[in-house]
């Protein structure tokens, strides 16, 4: 172990990073493992947008949150879909997916591969970020 000129052990910078990857990388595989159990027993149906609203992200993207209602055994349920990235209106109809246990409960197709995409993202970068910080601090 190498020990700073004080007699200390020298600073780990990359260790408080790596850890926060590892815990991305959880939320993301239970949120993965979520959404996996949801579309085991979801049905599609056709639900009609009924309102959009566009927004600017910090890096000037446009964001869409979509609210849409779909009827499901004859009773009308309302959902919301954030960062919807296809143009849309209100009026067009889209195809979602809801919960057969909890037909409130909805999510479209391209959920899943945001969420794991996310994740895999963000927490690899932080695990990446650790291990170049950890070796510059070794050659140190």
């Amino acid at each position: 172990m190498k020990m700073n000129e004080n007699g200390g052990r020298k600073n780990r910078p990359g260790l408080p990073m790596m850890l926060l990857g590892i815990a991305i990388l959880m939320l993301g595989l239970f949120m993965t493992i979520g959404e996996v159990s949801l579309r085991s027993r979801s049905q599609e149906v056709d639900a009609e947008i009924t309102r959009v609203i566009e927004s600017r992200g910090a890096n000037n993207n446009i964001r869409r949150t979509v609210y849409v209602q779909y009827e499901v055994d004859g009773v009308m349920f309302r959902g919301r879909i954030r960062n919807w990235s296809r143009i849309v209106h209100a009026g067009d109809h889209i195809t979602v997916l809801y919960d057969t246990a909890n037909p409130e409960r909805m999510t479209t197709s391209g959920n899943l591969f945001q969420t794991v995409a996310g994740a895999l993202f963000m927490g690899g970068t932080l695990i990446g970020w650790s291990v170049i910080s950890k070796r510059a601090a070794d050659k140190s």
